[in-house]
């Protein structure tokens, strides 16, 4: 398990281990789109667990839910406290 320490340091993250299989947007602490992620493997209010290929997705967070879902992407609402990369 991977922490991220900037934003700069999620998206070196992100080239490094994704190689394009997977990408994370970011609109401040309150909403996160992630595409390439086939499976939602945990979902509560607190937590919500993304996996994909090479790599999955935690969010720690409060009042977190899912405001859309389809084939290509994931979107994420409510106060995000933290995100980790986790390498398949």
């Amino acid at each position: 398990m991977k922490k991220i320490k900037s934003p700069a340091h999620l998206q070196k993250l992100l080239n490094q281990t994704l190689m394009r299989d997977a990408a994370l947007s970011l609109s401040g602490n309150s909403e996160a789109t992630v595409e390439g992620c086939s499976t939602i493997s945990s979902y509560d209010e607190n937590m919500i667990l993304l996996s994909g290929k090479k790599l999955s997705f935690r969010f720690v967070g409060c009042g977190l839910e899912l405001r859309s879902l389809n084939q290509e992407s994931v979107v994420i609402r409510g106060k995000i406290e933290s995100i980790e990369l986790i390498e398949n």
